[in-house]
């Protein structure tokens, strides 16, 4: 673990999926896109000018983020739409390019 943290807090900007990673950098204060899908990140972080979430509305309702729906389950519900890839993950390059570009301005 220590040496994944040197290796974050030396970042310019990490870019990944809701994970302890992710978490770390945050923590870290690293300049960070997360990227989510079921999960509201307004669940697991703390709102913060250097994090900046992805996540693309659920066809069945703006932000719907059906992870939630499941009490008592770790790893949610499957996706009425797509099991193999939720609509909900999809996100494209240029959002990510958008969203660095307004990261590391910050910097």
């Amino acid at each position: 673990y220590e040496t994944l943290m040197f290796a974050l807090k030396g970042c310019d900007l990490f870019i990944g999926i809701d994970s302890w990673p992710l978490q770390i950098a945050v923590a870290l204060g690293v300049p960070a896109i997360g990227l989510f899908g079921s999960v509201n990140p307004a669940l697991r972080y703390y709102p913060s000018e250097k994090l900046i979430t992805l996540h693309t509305d659920c066809p069945s309702g703006k932000d719907r983020y059906c992870y939630h729906e499941s009490k008592g389950k770790e790893v949610g519900n499957e996706c009425e739409h797509n099991k193999e890839i939720p609509p909900c993950t999809v996100v494209n390059e240029w959002q990510i390019i958008q969203a660095a570009n307004k990261l590391l301005k910050l910097n």
